[in-house]
């Protein structure tokens, strides 16, 4: 859930995701392709730091 505390894009990805898919951001961090998004997301953040 840091990634989505932290990351507003990556929140915003994840809130859409919520209410397609009808789930709480705490359950919706725990599936696969959320997870992959979210690897995305932080490397991105982490890489445009540099």
């Amino acid at each position: 859930m840091e990634e989505y505390r932290i990351n507003d894009e990556f929140k915003a990805y994840v809130d859409r995701y919520c209410i397609k898919h009808q789930v709480t951001p705490e359950q919706a961090v725990e599936h696969m392709v959320v997870k992959h998004v979210e690897k995305e997301y932080r490397d991105r953040r982490i890489n445009c730091k540099r």
